[in-house]
Formats: structure tokens, sequence, C-alpha cells
């Protein structure tokens, strides 16, 4: 099927890119003409590292070899996957409530906010991406 209106088309994956960093440019240069450069830096960094992860994730999930994650990343996982993954934000919601909860508390004994919100986003990630990898594997 040679149709670009399908959910994983390379158009589609392209327009993606290229909206994914037009936004991050924007926002850069605002941060920059801020005074920010350093979160500048940031922005771009991370838009990079995101934009090339949904692509490989979105690539990965047009093949014979696709794994749950991409299939999910691409719209095309099955109820079972969906319910993974439901199942694993949820889990994350609870570490990140933990988290926060403990890093209120570390911040009446000097902990900067700044690393607090880090602990409280790092905690979700890792939760999510690491509970959902374990659901998927062992049913």
């Amino acid at each position: 099927m040679t149709s670009t209106t399908t959910r994983n088309s390379s158009l589609g994956i392209a327009i993606g890119t290229l909206a994914g960093g037009i936004t991050c440019a924007l926002l850069a240069t605002i941060a920059w003409a801020a005074g920010h450069p350093d979160f500048a830096r940031g922005i771009v960094t991370g838009g990079a590292v995101g934009i090339a992860a949904a692509v490989t994730l979105k690539a990965m999930s047009r093949t014979r070899f696709a794994n749950a994650e991409a299939r999910l990343a691409a719209g095309m996982a099955d109820e079972r996957e969906k319910k993974f993954a439901v199942q694993s934000l949820a889990m994350a919601a609870v570490a990140m409530y933990v988290a926060a909860i403990l890093s209120a508390f570390a911040n009446l004994f000097g902990l900067e906010a700044q690393a607090g919100l880090a602990i409280v986003m790092l905690t979700g990630l890792i939760c999510a991406s690491a509970s959902f990898a374990m659901l998927a594997r062992r049913r």
C-alpha cells in the first residue's frame, strides 16, 4: 500500500519531525533572547533526543520486529498493550506522588526545588518505562 494517508507514512513521520524541530528551534530562540543560554541548549538537546526516539519508534513499528513499545508509540497497540500502558502510568503516578512527598520533606532540609522536581519527573519516567517493559514481557 503506497497511500500517504496511513498513520505511519514516511510523509507523516517527516512532517512530525520537521514540526518538532521548528518548535524546539523557536523555544530555544525565545530562551536565548531572554538571556538563558543554558536553558536554550537544554531545549535543543532534549528536543533532539526526543525527536530521535520518536522517529526510531515510528520507524521500528513499521517492521515485522516491532515490539510493544514501538506499537504503542505508533498508535498501533492492541487492547492488551493499551491496558499495560494504563497500568504502568498508574504505577508511575503513585511513585511520583511518593517522590513528591519525600522531595517536599527534603526541601525542608535544603534540597533545592529544581532538584526536587527533577527527582519527581525522573521517578515517573523510570517507573513508567520499567513497569511497561516488565508487564509487556511477562504476559
